[in-house]
């Protein structure tokens, strides 16, 4: 464990979630996120009433839809330890990278984030998980990726975008587009990376 998040895996970066002495190594107090973002996430999707957070941890990217009522609340991890999931919220161990697109349920979530998460996994899997993620909202996607040489733990360099790539990608099916003024929430709530990597993508209705 390098800085207490985050392990190499075949597969790219993968959580991890006890030190060695076999206890939870994050709790909500002190689990990586963008501090200043996450208390103002239900303020910039108000109404929501699903979210999922793929690949987003323990779920720090969640607690403040718990704590403003949101009941469904997934949080999508594969290798997650239930026992160090945050409280309240749902952990789904589904791989996306190897489920089949016909086993995605289409518009299950009124909003899927997905936080600094693909950077981590081999390109070769980017336009499956693109199509996945883009199936599983109903209203909105809210997209941060690492850019091109940005330092970090489990950084694949052939899986960096600039931002501007990730968002050709999104909306190369026409089912989604740019929602400028969500995006612009995010940016002026987020800190740098935030900033400089996220997108909030709205279906077309």
């Amino acid at each position: 464990m390098v800085d207490g998040h985050c392990q190499d895996r075949d597969i790219g970066g993968a959580w991890s979630y006890r030190v060695d002495s076999g206890s939870c190594a994050h709790t909500e107090r002190n689990a990586p996120r963008d501090w200043g973002l996450v208390p103002k996430l239900p303020d910039i999707f108000p109404g929501v009433s699903s979210v999922l957070d793929y690949g987003g941890g323990l779920g720090a990217y969640l607690i403040s839809f718990r704590d403003a009522g949101v009941a469904n609340l997934t949080l999508m991890e594969p290798l997650a330890e239930t026992e160090c999931v945050f409280k309240g919220l749902r952990h789904d161990p589904t791989n996306l990278v190897t489920a089949t697109i016909n086993s995605v349920v289409a518009g299950k979530y009124e909003l899927v984030m997905c936080i600094e998460v693909l950077e981590h996994i081999p390109a070769e899997h980017h336009p499956h998980l693109v199509n996945a993620l883009s199936k599983l909202t109903s209203k909105w996607i809210f997209f941060s990726a690492a850019s091109p040489k940005q330092p970090g733990e489990g950084h694949i360099e052939e899986s960096m975008k600039t931002r501007e790539q990730w968002q050709r990608d999104f909306t190369a099916s026409g089912q989604l587009e740019l929602d400028p003024d969500k995006t612009l929430e995010v940016h002026q709530n987020g800190g740098n990376l935030i900033k400089s990597n996220s997108f909030v993508l709205g279906l077309k209705q």
